[in-house]
């Protein structure tokens, strides 16, 4: 049987908050609501690590994402 995690509300970091980062908060809020919560811990530590070309180049990847999911 696979084990459960428990049910924790993590809240957004406060640089990414500072940065106006709405799709951090977008993103993280749906992987709680689908109780991916080993999910968000990988989000946040690939977030740490964020190169400044990676972090240029995100918001637009999400738009993109954003029009193929629709």
């Amino acid at each position: 049987m696979a084990k459960q995690a428990a049910q924790t509300v993590i809240k957004p970091s406060q640089s990414l908050v500072a940065s106006g980062a709405k799709w951090y908060a977008i993103l993280t809020q749906f992987f709680q609501t689908a109780g991916l919560y080993e999910t968000i811990r990988g989000f946040e530590a690939d977030l740490l690590v964020l190169s400044r070309a990676q972090h240029e180049r995100l918001p637009k990847a999400l738009e993109r994402l954003e029009e193929e999911v629709k």
